[in-house]
């Protein structure tokens, strides 16, 4: 299987609307769970904030449509198996479909049921309904991980990419977070962001900066003391072969430097450095979506050519786009900004 699937190469394009997609979802999801852990630790801080975040639950229609597109429609350009290399229950597209569609909704209408019902609910019922929603976000993010990361090499099972993803997620999303609502001091929600909110979510992405590496790192010690080289050959292709500039720019951008940015306590608590940060988290984390995908699906190195950096841009670009508007629509229809004031 690993031979013929070394002949085989993906579509580049539909790599990077993976990787996009990858992004959006895994920031969004994000936010719920986040929400939903704050509501069980009964954090009081970002109670101002959790309505906004609760309000992904928007981006339901868009990520399932964008998520299916990339199953039936990218199926061809995507999964080496569909070629005939792998066969079994898990390896079928309209089981992935569904397990895509069921998981992942699930996650987006918990987190819309928590927007509207959490401040109705008394404590014990929303710290019940927070845990479903967890459950349901741990295990769209595994499969998430399986079938868009993991399987599309073959032989490479990782047991620690998982964990590894959800806690990137974790990281981007409580960036994003944090670049949100830097961006909404001057709406109705300003006189409710305080220093000590940003200085929060500051240790709070301190924390997920640490988990990042940490699962990392045990993941990449698991491959290297097994030496396998169905294992070591992806970790390899990805770090040292395919595009080793761009994983050294990451590596700067997600963890180096934020590092050291956020160790500062004064840094921590001034809005624009932390969302600069923050920024430089976020486009480490799409560099991470992107080197997960892409060389597992054209294994050969890419010359970025004007071409083809363009049609990547208008990918991206569209993509972020749609998931951006569709939550910016729902806020201002809800009014959420301002009732949460």
């Amino acid at each position: 299987m690993h031979e013929t699937h070394a002949a085989w190469t993906g579509s580049i394009q539909w790599a990077a609307f993976l990787a996009t997609t990858l992004f959006i979802v895994g920031i969004s999801q994000a936010w719920i769970a986040l929400s939903a852990t704050f509501y069980i630790v009964k954090a009081t801080w970002p109670r101002p904030l959790q309505p906004a975040m609760e309000s992904a639950g928007a981006l339901l229609v868009p990520a399932i449509l964008m998520l299916l597109v990339l199953v039936l429609g990218g199926r061809h350009g995507l999964f080496y198996w569909t070629a005939g290399h792998a066969e079994g229950y898990w390896y079928s597209i309209p089981h992935m479909a569904f397990r895509t569609l069921v998981l992942n909704a699930a996650v987006y209408l918990l987190g819309l049921g928590l927007f509207f019902k959490a401040d109705k609910l008394g404590e014990t019922p929303r710290r019940v309904l927070s845990a479903f929603t967890l459950i349901f976000f741990f295990a769209a993010q595994t499969i998430l991980s399986w079938d868009f990361g993991t399987n599309l090499q073959p032989h490479w099972h990782p047991s620690v990419f998982p964990p590894f993803q959800i806690i990137s997620n974790l990281q981007a999303g409580t960036a994003a977070a944090i670049l949100t609502f830097a961006f909404l001091r001057g709406s109705a929600l300003g006189p409710k962001l305080q220093v000590q909110q940003f200085d929060l979510l500051g240790q709070l992405l301190l924390g997920f900066t640490f988990l990042w590496i940490y699962t990392g790192f045990s993941l990449y010690l698991v491959i290297w003391y097994g030496n396998l080289p169905y294992e070591v050959a992806p970790m390899d292709l990805r770090i040292w072969h395919w595009a080793p500039g761009l994983f050294w720019t990451m590596m700067a951008v997600k963890l180096f430097i934020p590092f050291f940015c956020l160790i500062n306590t004064q840094l921590r608590r001034t809005a624009g450095a932390l969302s600069f940060v923050a920024l430089l988290i976020l486009s480490g984390t799409f560099i991470e979506r992107y080197l997960i995908v892409a060389p597992a699906v054209h294994p050969h190195p890419v010359h970025f050519s004007n071409g083809i950096l363009l049609r990547h841009a208008a990918i991206v670009v569209a993509a972020l786009v749609v998931g951006i508007a569709s939550w910016r629509i729902f806020i201002r229809r809800r009014r959420v900004l301002e009732t949460t004031a």
